[in-house]
């Protein structure tokens, strides 16, 4: 499940940098469901998940989408601070 979670993280990613938004929304979704699958639904392992289909959903300009997966990504960041520097980086270059 992990490799699973990895490739579709890897191939969501490739299409966000590549600017096709559409096809990125559900390999960032699949990988979403493969985090709460190995991590549980609470984990700080879901924020690379949630912040890629942030991103993608600003791309698309679905912005209400957006706001509630960065909003979901902030919440298991200040539940866990141990989550570390990186990535409250990425949360707030994402929150703009």
């Amino acid at each position: 499940r992990k490799e699973l979670l990895d490739l579709c993280t890897e191939q969501s990613q490739k299409f966000l940098v590549q600017g096709k938004y559409e096809l990125a929304v559900p390999g960032a979704l699949q990988s979403l469901k493969f985090a709460i699958e190995i991590y549980g639904g609470e984990a700080k392992e879901l924020v690379p998940s949630y912040l890629l289909l942030a991103e993608a959903n600003l791309g698309l300009r679905r912005l209400k989408i957006a706001e509630e997966f960065l909003s979901l990504a902030n919440w298991n960041i200040l539940k866990h601070p141990q989550a570390g520097s990186t990535m409250m980086s990425a949360l707030q270059r994402n929150f703009g």
